[in-house]
């Protein structure tokens, strides 16, 4: 049985190395609070990050990038206050939401945010690739 377990590891580290950067953006280095998002590759390379953020003010979303990694924090505030009535039915939180997600090959100069109608777009374009050259020695 050891056998198989050994020749287990083996082919899980086999897939793993194949696994493509898009497929391991999915890991979250951070997260607090509830603040899905999809991202997709564009026909040119570009990453574009989506996150539906109902209720939240433009104000209130901040953006940063340091060290490959994207992070978005966000405050949502429901907004209607019941005083001192009792709540029958209390669905629409308010709250703080975090997400950060590795994009480690991301030129952080090209970076580029909107946000409409209640949901976020962000684009990051990939670094170039340095073409190598050749050194002469003198």
């Amino acid at each position: 049985m050891a056998y198989f377990d050994d020749a287990n590891k083996g082919f899980t580290s086999i897939f793993d190395l194949l696994n493509s950067p898009i497929q391991n953006l999915g890991q979250r280095v951070a997260r607090h609070g509830n603040l899905p998002v999809d991202v997709y590759v564009t026909e040119d390379g570009r990453y574009v990050l989506k996150a539906d953020m109902p209720g939240t003010a433009k104000g209130e979303i901040s953006i940063g990038f340091n060290d490959g990694v994207l992070s978005i924090k966000a405050a949502h505030h429901s907004g209607d206050e019941v005083g001192d009535h009792q709540y029958v039915i209390h669905e629409r939180e308010s709250g703080e939401y975090e997400r950060s997600i590795s994009f480690p090959d991301v030129d952080p100069s090209t970076i580029d945010a909107t946000f409409d109608n209640g949901t976020l777009t962000v684009i990051l374009s990939r670094a170039q690739q340095s073409q190598g050259h050749t050194i002469e020695v003198h």
